[in-house]
């Protein structure tokens, strides 16, 4: 506010202010004095980028959390991301982005597919399309699926940098957000061949090789493994098909002692022909008697079993950046004995899962994910 360009000498200042946000300077001013505004969807953003531009802390958070409570939930998801998601972006506005990122991440399928947005996709900057990467809960039909938008992405006519030998800087930020061990052996072997991975070999092999060894190994010989550990291991809720299952237990639903929480997936079979299995992971904290303490249960029960299923499982807690807690087994599934026990309470307590600030809970969810693999 205070430059050089000001010249002390004269009796008025010009100000030089954003066209959308000339309307508002005066309920800008007021707020200065009185310390009292009222917001709406047509001011909020314009008040915000006096407040950044002037540094007016008050009015700021005002702002955000007015946006983030009323305004961002009734926007257009074109104007959520090119308008509050490009500007939160640029002013460091980490609650606001996130908040943004979760609107995205539910839409992304949409976004990534659609010709409409085709522009709008590949007009994100590297610092943008990272944090989005970054989020575990980007619903997407399959990791394959966020590869190829990448892709895309990198091939954006108007951004010759992200080609050629230029690209490898924005590589070297983006690839660890990509979850490769959740890609098939076919998919791996198909973006090996893509033409990005064979000028940034060096880039993509520590990658690749982690994946395929990951897929390779049974579930039991991941346990303890904390290369399998990071960040890149962190399921997303993708929408096709396949051996796995992200599943997040409420904060409410943790403190219904003695309920049963339900949660019914379908993956795909072993049989000839193809068929979904049907399953449903039991969640519930029960007490056996009056007075007991409390006990933590995870059931995984087979359901409509007409062929017996043989299959190996691999149950984790997650964090917001890594894997915290595991169990595996294995478990033939017939009509008469439908359902086991996974123990995950040999790894996880009442007292640590309840304790405050639980490291266990991401904002204050319980947080699992689920791989099944047919023994053949």
């Amino acid at each position: 506010m205070l430059s050089h360009k000001w010249d002390g000498n004269k009796k008025e200042i010009e100000l030089s202010e954003d066209p959308q946000c000339i309307d508002y300077f005066e309920t800008f001013l007021k707020f200065f004095y009185t310390n009292h505004v009222q917001l709406n969807d047509c001011n909020t953003l314009p008040l915000l980028i006096l407040a950044d531009k002037y540094n007016f802390n008050g009015l700021r958070t005002v702002c955000v959390n007015y946006a983030i409570t009323y305004v961002l939930k009734e926007l257009a998801l074109k104007e959520i991301v090119n308008v509050w998601f490009s500007y939160s972006s640029k002013t460091c506005h980490t609650v606001m982005i996130q908040e943004c990122i979760k609107i995205i991440g539910m839409n992304l399928a949409e976004i990534i597919s659609s010709e409409d947005w085709t522009k709008d996709w590949m007009a994100l900057d590297r610092d943008q399309l990272i944090e989005i990467l970054k989020s575990n809960d980007l619903v997407v039909p399959s990791e394959f699926v966020l590869f190829k938008a990448l892709l895309k992405w990198i091939s954006a006519p108007q951004s010759p940098e992200r080609r050629g030998s230029t690209s490898s800087p924005s590589l070297v930020q983006i690839l660890p957000w990509i979850r490769f061990p959740y890609m098939t052996a076919e998919e791996l072997s198909e973006m090996e061949s893509s033409q990005i991975a064979q000028v940034h070999s060096k880039l993509f092999m520590p990658y690749t090789h982690n994946a395929f060894k990951y897929i390779s190994l049974p579930l039991s010989a991941r346990i303890g493994n904390k290369d399998f550990h990071t960040s890149q291991f962190l399921l997303r809720p993708y929408t096709d098909t396949n051996w796995y299952k992200k599943i997040t237990i409420t904060n409410e639903q943790l403190y219904e002692r003695g309920v049963d929480h339900c949660f019914p997936f379908v993956t795909k079979s072993s049989t000839v022909p193809v068929v979904n299995w049907n399953w449903t992971l039991k969640f519930t904290i029960a007490s056996s008697f009056p007075n007991a303490n409390d006990e933590l249960k995870v059931d995984l029960a087979s359901d409509d079993v007409d062929n017996q299923r043989s299959v190996e499982y691999h149950l984790m807690v997650l964090g917001e950046k890594k894997i915290l807690r595991e169990v595996s087994g294995k478990k033939l599934f017939t009509k008469t004995r439908y359902h086991t026990d996974i123990e995950l309470s040999k790894q996880v307590s009442i007292n640590e899962l309840f304790s405050e600030n639980s490291p266990l809970l991401v904002n204050g969810n319980l947080q699992l994910q689920l791989i099944l693999r047919p023994i053949v």
